[in-house]
């Protein structure tokens, strides 16, 4: 009898300790994002903030965004401009620099008009292959506002003659409301003002 108690409190401790971890999870996990994407991170690109640099204290190296250049300035100027380190923000894992504080400030403000689609990633390589390939900055377009990168001349080619057949590849569900599709059971079109990243 002894032993069935004991058995019945552990199994009841059990089933406490993983409902409780899974609270902490899903508020951690819900209090990390604010609005409807990742919030930039501003990062000191400068002096050390007085941390041990042993290897147990160090983050892993984000990879840096369109090879340090200013997501702002291409945008905004059209223009190639080196950014400092000094100015960098991390967004959606990378890390992207910036000339200025200007310009940081305009990334931080509105993120997804300046990062370029599928994180600098080939987009019709993907909707071709289902696979990830880093496009190359000199087969760069400007469409509708955002920046797309290919792997290859052809590529680039292939989204210019035919840009709607690969705008939307890099969208969950094809852009529809994963929410409509699984409580209701229907197919509706996302609004983009209303995503998630």
């Amino acid at each position: 009898m002894a032993l069935v108690y004991s058995l019945r409190l552990t199994t009841i401790m059990c089933a406490l300790a993983i409902i409780s971890m899974t609270a902490s999870i899903t508020l951690a996990q819900s209090g990390s994002r604010t609005g409807t994407s990742p919030s930039p991170q501003a990062v000191d690109g400068g002096a050390s903030s007085g941390q041990a640099t042993g290897s147990a204290n160090r983050r892993p190296e984000l990879p840096v965004g369109l090879q340090g250049y200013c997501p702002v300035c291409l945008i905004e100027m059209r223009q190639w401009v080196k950014g400092d380190r000094r100015f960098t923000v991390e967004y959606d894992g990378r890390r992207y620099y910036f000339p200025g504080a200007e310009q940081a400030e305009m990334f931080k403000q509105d993120p997804l008009k300046y990062v370029p689609v599928l994180g600098g990633d080939d987009i019709v390589h993907f909707a071709r292959t289902g696979k990830r390939a880093v496009g190359r900055l000199t087969y760069g377009v400007i469409h509708k506002g955002r920046t797309y990168f290919f792997v290859s001349a052809e590529n680039k080619q292939l989204f210019k003659s035919s840009p709607e057949a690969y705008t939307d590849v890099d969208l969950a569900l094809g852009g529809e409301c994963i929410v409509c599709r699984v409580a209701m059971n229907q197919r509706v079109p996302g609004v983009p003002e209303f995503s998630v990243i």
